[in-house]
């Protein structure tokens, strides 16, 4: 299979966001929906590639233990967040009655962009995914999937999760603009702190599935002969890195546009999730130092 060229989605995902940005120019309310409905599309579809199966597939041997154990756990980690992400998205939306009409002219806009761009292959694939567009909607895609080998569905799937950064980021500004103004019997009223615990844990999924990368052999399919307690001490590693508390305000702050009045990170852990792997961290004896939502 023909390897698309790195950081077309993103690309793509960007010139989304414009789209989005000018139309509802002056309405951010309305752009919150538009980026809401997106995400959650994304989030569900995100969660049929994650699915147990298709680790199955992938590694036959996972619950034999060893690297190979590991990863398996890490992508079932990975998809449960993923699937707490779509329910937090269906409830939101759900509350504040999903109103947006001329969404649906720009999604059909760009899905016809994109079909236009599935002329050459693979593409077709993941610039779908990066719009939101339904695994149903797409049925070229599993044919997709089946043909990758290991090493290119983790680099594919962090792509998807560099792609979801991009759009809760513009949206915990939104949100924020939006309480700042009422928040008073406001559906989004958690929403600033919400999404960029989502924004965090996505950031963190990418970093992760690069690492699981890593992990394979040249030939695309095979684990290296590496120690499982060392690779889920470097996981752990990155949870401390994209997850702690410190960060998480950080992220806040620059999401929104506001130059930074936050202290140095404190010398203790605490994270603001612990990205889908706790279990796997108690497995090996590693802790998972989640503190209570300040949101």
């Amino acid at each position: 299979m023909a390897i698309m060229q790195p950081g077309l989605v993103v690309a793509h995902t960007e010139r989304v966001a414009e789209e989005l940005k000018h139309r509802f120019k002056g309405h951010p309310r309305q752009e919150l929906d538009a980026w809401l409905r997106v995400a959650h599309q994304r989030e569900a579809m995100v969660t049929r590639i994650y699915g147990l199966p298709e680790i199955r597939r992938r590694v036959p041997d996972a619950a034999e233990g060893g690297v190979p154990g590991v990863a398996a756990k890490v992508v079932k980690g990975i998809w449960a967040q993923e699937e707490g992400h779509t329910r937090l998205l269906g409830a939101v939306r759900l509350a504040d009655g999903d109103r947006n009409p001329a969404l649906e002219e720009i999604q059909g806009k760009l899905e016809g962009e994109v079909t236009l761009a599935g002329c050459s292959g693979s593409v077709f694939a993941r610039l779908a995914i990066a719009i939101g567009a339904f695994f149903e909607q797409v049925p070229a895609f599993a044919k997709e999937i089946d043909a990758m080998t290991l090493l290119e569905f983790y680099g594919f799937c962090a792509e998807l999760e560099d792609t979801a950064s991009h759009g809760y980021k513009r949206m915990i500004a939104l949100s924020d603009a939006i309480v700042r103004e009422d928040s008073d019997d406001n559906p989004v009223f958690q929403l600033p702190y919400e999404l960029t615990r989502i924004l965090l844990e996505e950031r963190y999924h990418a970093a992760v599935l690069r690492c699981l990368a890593q992990w394979v052999e040249k030939d695309g399919n095979t684990f290296r002969g590496l120690q499982p307690k060392d690779c889920v001490l470097e996981l752990r590693t990155l949870a401390n890195k994209h997850l702690h508390t410190f960060k998480a305000r950080l992220t806040h702050a620059q999401a929104c546009g506001e130059p930074s009045q936050i202290s140095a990170p404190p010398k203790t852990e605490e994270w603001i999730s612990d990205g889908g792997m706790g279990d796997l961290f108690a497995e090996y004896g590693l802790s998972a130092p989640v503190v209570e939502s300040k949101g």
